[in-house]
């Protein structure tokens, strides 16, 4: 059975340190919820290599779509990808899928926590709820080793004094800042309430079962915590 596949176009690709910027053109029928994910096809003369990233913007911008790529120095796989993508080359693309997404009921507090290129889903369920007026109390707890790998800090920040229920908490682990030092365990407690609280992880493998782990402590339902490994 042939997979079905979608033409995408590159529209746009920044770089910034270790990450990329990546924005898309799909056709009309491509469709997806917050918090899903595709597979990107790299077409070399021996096979289809395929990327697997999560959808990092709201469905409110389609036809454009944002990923967020990792690519540390030694990574020739990515390197490769984002190369022919600097190119505004086009590339195919799956349909969405996955079943990170927001459920249909929520409570009134909602908690983001991320490490790394985690954000992704992430961001894409926050600024869904913010462009909707859901009314919801968010706040994002973002943690990565420097302050110039925190993805889209800048806009986080722009974010939090457009909206005033949406609160932005980084957190820096290898260098001193105006900001908090440390893991994003240290910043996390103080924002739960667990009678209405839900909480939405994504990051390295090892942070998000801690981080599990941690909220479960907390009083935290399980049912009410909802997770996926980048």
């Amino acid at each position: 059975m042939t997979e079905l596949r979608h033409r995408a176009q590159v529209h746009a690709l920044k770089r910034e340190g270790y990450l990329a910027y990546l924005t898309l053109e799909v056709e009309n029928n491509f469709r997806f919820r917050a918090g899903q994910h595709t597979v990107l096809y790299l077409k070399t003369e021996e096979r289809d290599i395929p990327f697997y990233y999560s959808i990092a913007s709201s469905p409110g911008i389609l036809p454009h779509i944002e990923f967020l790529i990792g690519c540390r120095d030694g990574d020739l796989r990515t390197h490769g990808l984002i190369e022919h993508l600097s190119l505004n080359k086009e590339i195919e693309i799956t349909p969405a899928m996955g079943s990170f997404i927001l459920p249909d009921l929520l409570p009134e507090r909602l908690l983001f926590i991320s490490a790394g290129t985690g954000i992704s889903p992430l961001r894409a369920m926050m600024i869904t709820l913010l462009h909707n007026h859901t009314g919801h109390h968010i706040n994002l707890v973002q943690g990565a080793g420097l302050v110039c790998d925190l993805p889209y800090h800048e806009a986080f920040s722009a974010l939090e004094k457009k909206h005033p229920y949406f609160h932005y908490h980084p957190i820096v682990s290898k260098e001193t800042w105006q900001g908090p030092q440390g893991r994003v365990h240290e910043l996390y407690p103080g924002l739960i309430s667990p009678a209405n609280t839900a909480a939405f992880i994504c990051g390295p493998k090892e942070m998000v079962e801690e981080t599990r782990e941690k909220l479960v402590g907390l009083g935290l339902d399980v049912q009410q915590i909802f997770k996926e490994k980048h």
